[in-house]
């Protein structure tokens, strides 16, 4: 056989395996296509959030004064009229609805002192509302977003002298002060901000007249260490978060909000402290705006 003829009858896979011309230019134009419609579907999402974020949030009708105390959870918060159907403001957290404050408010101008703690750093929303005596809402004041602490407050100015327990009616928290002036302890509480029976007083001076390890009440919640300075109707004092069939009525982190009917809710240990050192007689001194 023939050099030619062997050579003849080798497969072509190699010239058979080669592109033509024509298929690499359709190729490379599906390729441009592709990339061109690629590109606008990755462009498009992008230019939409950015024309979403440009624009601008509407103004919140509260205004935090200057005097507030971040870092601390206080604030003072200015904002638009209340109405002279309203006697009170209700301020709540809009990311939790156990979290609520009742604080009495004349018609006029918002001019609202509050203690929202939270772990330092975090935020906060704030939601404002005008409301009448039967706790139905007259008015919304707005929301503000807020950052806020839970760092705790010096001992206030006007508490007094001598061994004593004071109890902030605005700053949710309780000092236990030493006759020499010095603070044995301090802590945050849940109190109540407004009136709640005949005889109930928000302010003022008193003394412990009675204490009891164990109560109970008549809707079946327990407590510890109930230390009582006001007689009303029923009695206020001091005590450790209530529970409801073994279940807290609040969580710990709730604390520094106004949430009881009256008395001074307190987280176990802090309760347990209070007890020891107020004996009968000792005074408590009640203050807040």
């Amino acid at each position: 056989m023939s050099t030619r003829s062997t050579w003849a009858m080798r497969p072509r896979w190699r010239s058979q395996s080669r592109i033509a011309p024509h298929d690499t230019l359709v190729v490379m134009k599906r390729f441009v296509v592709h990339s061109i419609l690629l590109a606008a579907a990755l462009l498009v999402p992008f230019h939409t959030l950015d024309a979403r974020a440009s624009i601008p949030p509407e103004p919140s009708p509260l205004r935090l004064a200057d005097d507030s105390q971040s870092d601390a959870g206080l604030f003072h918060l200015i904002g638009p009229e209340v109405p002279t159907d309203a006697d009170h403001v209700r301020y709540r957290n809009a990311d939790k609805s156990i979290q609520v404050g009742l604080v009495p408010h004349e018609p006029g101008p918002l001019d609202l002192w509050l203690r929202a703690p939270a772990p330092f750093g975090s935020t906060i929303t704030l939601v404002v509302e005008a409301m009448s005596g039967d706790d139905t809402v007259v008015k919304s004041l707005g929301r503000i977003t807020l950052l806020t602490g839970n760092r705790l407050l010096p001992l206030p100015a006007d508490s007094g002298s001598g061994r004593r327990m004071v109890i902030d009616i605005t700053a949710q928290q309780v000092w236990l002060v030493e006759s020499s002036g010095r603070v044995a302890s301090t802590f945050l509480m849940s109190g109540r901000r407004r009136p709640t029976e005949s005889g109930y007083e928000l302010r003022g001076r008193f003394r412990v007249y009675s204490k009891s390890e164990r109560l109970w009440t008549p809707e079946g919640a327990s407590g510890r260490f109930m230390v009582r300075y006001q007689r009303t109707v029923s009695s206020v004092g001091t005590h450790g978060i209530p529970s409801v069939r073994n279940q807290l009525v609040q969580s710990i982190d709730d604390l520094g909000w106004p949430l009881s009917d009256g008395c001074a809710r307190l987280a176990f240990n802090d309760a347990k402290r209070v007890y020891g050192w107020a004996g009968v007689g000792t005074v408590v001194v009640v203050v807040g705006r």
